[in-house]
């Protein structure tokens, strides 16, 4: 109660994804036919009417995406007039790569997206502590991966320093000494030593730490043992890299978008081949066009409803995994108003018994 409604938040992606999983024009106008077909002449109810809707708003996607690749019943640019021969925005099969890589791009726009709502939550919630030192240090490490990538001759420094800085945050090194209750000596030796380690750890990441590896030791060995504050950061500080090795879902979360490049794939490959089937089977004469255009009618009908499934069942698990877990904290409690309600009913054997009788046949 009181939460996001994530309906209009994940209405355009599921549009997106439902249109790639698909990836044909001629399968989007199929199902948009079919489905208005059935909302209009058939005697359903209104929850399939809705459902029709959705699968009618499924079509114009893949109508869109199809026409973006030149996909039209899976037809190759030979097969197609001389008009539909343009060059597409992935040329499939051949640029399957580029599609992949496009998913998962798409794939880190939505989780990024899921943690920008997190952040818009907490801020309306007031709970600015959460917001930058949990959501958005997770934001900063994401950033120093990006930035090791792009520029690769400098990635140890980058990326040690975004490990650090995430894990301070996420750990709450920097209040860590202040938790034991410590005496101000006590306190200072915790952030000494956390200064020690982040220092310890930077220069490292540059090459020049290797003669403070055995004092940074020797520090956190006797600081351990002598020091409350030294004790509550060094827990801090793990706790901080705990949280980070958490994040190391957020690379199944990216890679699970590389489903919708395969699922378009899929759903190509096998109306291409039922169109070679076709073909060849129809080549062998004029009796055996019947048999061809069965195969034709049949494969694509297969084709289309099995996608059909795949293009509904994995982009909302997208959603409802990949995406709601970011920010959606779904729950309440059944209303139930305020009544009179009996906690249990006395049956009586005769008119005007005794009460609290015993019922008998």
């Amino acid at each position: 109660y009181g939460d996001l409604d994530p309906t209009p938040l994940l209405a355009g992606f599921f549009f997106l994804f439902f249109g790639m999983c698909i990836g044909d024009a001629g399968y989007g106008l199929v199902l948009m036919v079919a489905a208005w077909y059935i909302k209009r002449h058939l005697d359903v109810a209104a929850g399939v009417r809705r459902f029709m809707d959705l699968l009618i708003a499924g079509g114009i996607s893949s109508i869109i995406v199809g026409i973006l690749t030149r996909s039209y019943f899976a037809l190759t640019a030979e097969q197609l007039p001389e008009f539909m021969r343009y060059k597409p925005l992935f040329d499939l099969p051949q640029e399957i790569l580029n599609l992949l890589i496009f998913s998962i791009v798409l794939g880190v726009i939505h989780v990024l997206f899921g943690v920008g709502i997190n952040m818009y939550r907490l801020a309306r919630a007031g709970d600015y502590e959460s917001l930058v030192l949990d959501d958005g240090s997770t934001l900063l490490f994401l950033a120093s991966v990006a930035a090791a990538v792009v520029f690769g001759e400098h990635a140890l420094p980058i990326i040690v320093s975004g490990i650090t800085v995430a894990t301070i945050a996420k750990g709450r090194v920097h209040s860590a000494p202040m938790k034991p209750q410590a005496a101000a000596w006590d306190r200072g030796l915790g952030w000494a030593w956390a200064i020690f380690a982040i220092l310890f750890v930077e220069l490292a990441a540059f090459g020049l730490g290797s003669g403070l590896a055995w004092p940074f030791v020797a520090a956190t060995t006797v600081g351990i043992a002598a020091s409350k504050g030294v004790r509550a950061t060094v827990v801090g500080a793990l706790s901080g890299l705990y949280e980070l090795y958490g994040m190391t879902g957020y690379l199944s979360d990216f890679l699970s978008y590389s489903r919708l490049a395969a699922l378009g794939l899929a759903s190509l490959l096998v109306g291409n081949v039922m169109n070679i089937l076709a073909t060849l089977v129809g080549s062998a004469g004029a009796i055996w066009w019947i048999a061809g255009a069965l195969i034709l009618i049949v494969g694509h009908t297969f084709n289309v409803v099995i996608n059909l499934l795949g293009a509904f069942v994995h982009p909302t698990r997208l959603q409802f995994v990949e995406f709601f877990s970011k920010f959606y904290e779904g729950g309440g409690e059944n209303f139930s108003p305020f009544a009179v309600r009996a906690q249990s009913v006395v049956l009586h054997p005769d008119q005007g018994g005794q009460e609290g009788g015993s019922f008998r046949d």
